[in-house]
């Protein structure tokens, strides 16, 4: 399948779960930490180097009161650049 192709469904799919339309409930925040979308890049190497080439997916984070493992923050937030980031 061609990259924009994947990039355009990953895309949607960060979306659905941020905006909670997979999960209306309380958790939402819960799935938006755990970055549960994410699951596509352990499905294949192709798909993991587009999941962690497209900055547009690590867009929105949630680092939860009381920290969170620093490393795992350092990979989010350097993925995500250049985009804006929608931090909770």
């Amino acid at each position: 399948m061609p990259l924009e192709i994947l990039r355009e469904i990953f895309r949607q799919l960060m979306w659905m779960y941020v905006s909670g339309i997979f999960f209306p409930s309380s958790s939402t925040d819960e799935i938006r930490r755990n970055l549960y979308w994410l699951k596509v890049a352990f499905v294949c190497r192709y798909w993991r180097s587009i999941a962690i080439s497209y900055p547009v997916l690590f867009s929105f984070i949630n680092i939860p009161y009381g920290g969170r493992d620093e490393d795992f923050t350092r990979q989010v937030l350097e993925y995500s650049q250049p985009n804006p980031l929608h931090i909770t």
